[in-house]
């Protein structure tokens, strides 16, 4: 992200034209964890990226592009979307909701192969220093038990971060000072003094583990409660959605829809058929319920569409009696309708031998 102007007092790395990325800009970018591990080397990448991202950027304004209408509409598609997570985000900012210890457990046992590491990490610390002979001598004495101590007695990049939080880190984000080092260390050693940039660093290795290999509970906890997060809110987004809903109209065209008929599998999600004894309509609206069509409604045609507030007549006595029906606890009653239908048949049966029966008569 950058501004065209900068705030007072911050640093302007990149500019062009009246557009700037100041120091804050950039950081930004990186995530918080992983600020102290990201080398000279990526940040420069990122801003040779954002500068050529730019140049082309004002020139295409320049030339209108962002005035054409399948931009605009592409602009807005983006904008909307960036609007419902901001909104999304301040409705259940308040609504806090911390996963119990057993139910992350719970997921872990059962997602366990999910966690499995794409490739090989290694776990390490590193202690800087300012001279080269105190260096020397750290590293020769460095061992499990002292670590924690040598560790806060000098400025690193993990006396923050603290032993125990110390994360794994794929051989990739590992800076080039010390990559190819750290991949021939025998795990529990430490290595001697290395020249990085302006800094002298000792790399003492804690873990190492390949590609394949499943990540502790310890390890991906928090990755889980987040996970437990993200279902609690998707409940709690669908229902205020479902609320806010009975306050607007809207409707579907349900013959509009393109796609083969019957072609899909019916989804797991899809939401239940539930009995009504209201009438049933072709069109959609926001006081109706999605159901699928039942057997009885397959001699509507799929392409008559009625409004909110209007149903079509019955035709035929079939389909005054194939409604549900309320008896007298107040409970809805389907009726048959092969039943129907053979009673139907019976009466039809019936009044034609009473005809033929007074024919002869006569």
């Amino acid at each position: 992200m950058a501004s065209c102007g900068p705030k007072a007092g911050e640093d302007v790395v990149a500019q062009v034209g009246s557009t700037t990325l100041t120091t804050t800009d950039l950081k930004s970018q990186f995530p918080t964890e992983f600020e102290n591990l990201v080398t000279k080397e990526q940040y420069l990448h990122y801003i040779k990226r954002w500068m050529d991202e730019e140049v082309l950027f004002q020139k295409a304004q320049e030339e209108g592009v962002d005035e054409q209408d399948d931009v605009k509409k592409r602009i807005h598609e983006l904008t909307k979307k960036v609007v419902v997570e901001a909104y999304i985000a301040e409705q259940l900012r308040d609504l806090k909701y911390e996963p119990e210890e057993h139910l992350v457990q719970q997921y872990y046992q059962t997602h366990a192969s999910e966690f499995s590491r794409s490739e090989a990490e290694v776990r390490f610390a590193v202690l800087e220093f300012n001279q080269k002979d105190t260096a020397t001598k750290v590293s020769k004495i460095l061992n499990s038990e002292n670590l924690p101590k040598l560790l806060s007695a000098y400025k690193n990049s993990e006396k923050e971060v603290g032993l125990l939080n110390l994360p794994y880190l794929p051989l990739a984000l590992i800076d080039t000072c010390f990559n190819e080092k750290i991949q021939k260390m025998p795990i529990n050693t430490s290595s001697e003094p290395l020249e990085c940039g302006s800094g002298i660093k000792v790399i003492y290795l804690l873990d190492r583990q390949s590609k394949g290999s499943i990540r502790s509970l310890s390890e991906v906890n928090e990755e889980i409660k987040n996970l437990l997060r993200s279902e609690w809110q998707a409940a709690e987004l669908d229902k205020m959605v479902t609320t806010l809903r009975k306050d607007l109209f809207f409707t579907t065209q349900m013959h509009l829809v393109p796609g083969v008929q019957d072609s899909v599998p019916k989804s797991k999600n899809q939401v239940p058929k539930q009995k009504s004894s209201e009438p049933k309509r072709d069109s959609l609206s926001a006081k109706d319920n999605f159901t699928e069509p039942s057997p009885q409604e397959n001699s509507v045609s799929p392409n008559s569409v009625s409004t909110k507030n209007q149903t079509s007549a019955p035709s035929t006595k079939q389909n005054q009696n194939t409604r549900p029906q309320n008896n007298s606890d107040g409970k809805q009653e389907d009726f048959n309708q092969s039943t129907l239908g053979q009673e139907d048949q019976d009466n039809s049966t019936n009044t034609n031998n009473s005809n033929n029966s007074n024919n002869t008569n006569e």
